[in-house]
């Protein structure tokens, strides 16, 4: 991992670089960090380390690839003739989950150099340490990870409203959101967090407004009571897509509701149903992919996966 830090003027350029290794530390790293020899005195760019009061100007910088919160490195630019000069990233490949942001101390700007470049004018003679700097952050990140404990249907996961797999690393105050999908015939029986057990939580979605730690969710599935499926199982409800109208075929009663949803467990549509054997609903306008249709008649359920081509 390695970043190129560019400064140009009308006329000439130079480039520092900054790498990142596990191995390295804040100071200075023998056979890694390299200093300027035969260094312009009218155009030169370079770094310092960011814990140690060295005075030694590196064009080489490493960094270790972890711990860098807030961390603010020294940037050098001796440039005695002042003007307009341009900084930017000529190359920017950073760990995952690390921030890079240029610092103008003077005006108290941050500038993201993957997105923009950073013009600014200079005065003449101006000091060439203390004005600028590169602030890295990397994210705090924890550990998320979710299955179910026995058959009767699946759970899947969201962060900031992205679909994630289980044991994915997610950053520090993010929004999670856990949907339960139960198979027709099953229900959710109730949900863990960390292995404490929600009692009466059974709703089909669990949101973490703020991720503040490794988070481990399970969801039990039970098979439906009699009472609750046998109206709509014994129906035989026929529910697919056809020339985008959701075609559920079947018999319903009074009070029926469809209600859609994708596989994040975000709803897409409700739609009340006309008692009969037959209704649709147009579903123009959804993106391909996979949705959980639920239809609920008083405390009976059915639901069904369906595949949007």
């Amino acid at each position: 991992y390695s970043m190129k830090l560019k400064v140009s003027d009308f006329s000439k350029n130079m480039t520092t670089l900054i790498a990142f290794n596990e191995n390295m530390t804040m100071g200075l790293d023998a056979t890694y960090d390299a200093g300027q020899y035969q260094a312009s005195a009218t155009f030169n760019l370079f770094t310092r380390t960011p814990e140690e009061q060295s005075e030694l100007n590196l064009s080489i910088q490493a960094l270790p690839d972890f711990g860098l919160e807030d961390v603010y490195i020294p940037i050098g630019f001796r440039y005695p003739q002042g003007g307009e000069v341009i900084f930017s990233a000529e190359s920017m490949n950073l760990p995952e989950h690390f921030e890079a942001r240029f610092y103008d101390s003077q005006e108290d700007i941050y500038i993201d150099l993957s997105e923009e470049d950073y013009t600014v004018i200079l005065d003449a003679n101006s000091d060439a340490v203390g004005r600028f700097f590169l602030l890295m952050k990397s994210q705090i990140m924890h550990l998320l990870s979710y299955d179910a404990l026995n058959e009767g249907g699946d759970i899947t996961a969201s962060v900031n409203g992205e679909a994630i797999d289980t044991e994915s690393m997610v950053p520090d105050g993010s929004s999670v959101s856990f949907f339960a999908i139960a198979d027709n015939g099953y229900e959710i029986e109730h949900w863990l967090v960390d292995g404490v057990v929600l009692n009466d939580v059974t709703v089909s979605e669990i949101i973490i407004d703020e991720l503040l730690g490794d988070l481990h969710v399970q969801v039990s599935f039970k098979e439906t009571s009699t009472q609750i499926d046998e109206s709509l199982a014994d129906d035989n409800l026929i529910i697919y897509i056809f020339e985008n109208q959701l075609i559920i075929r079947g018999e319903v009663g009074e009070n029926a509701i469809a209600t859609l949803y994708d596989m994040l467990g975000r709803q897409m549509s409700v739609e009340p149903l006309q008692p009969g054997a037959f209704n649709a609903f147009s579903v123009e306008g959804l993106k391909p992919g996979a949705y959980v249709i639920n239809i609920l008649e008083n405390n009976r359920q059915s639901s069904r996966k369906l595949l949007l081509d």
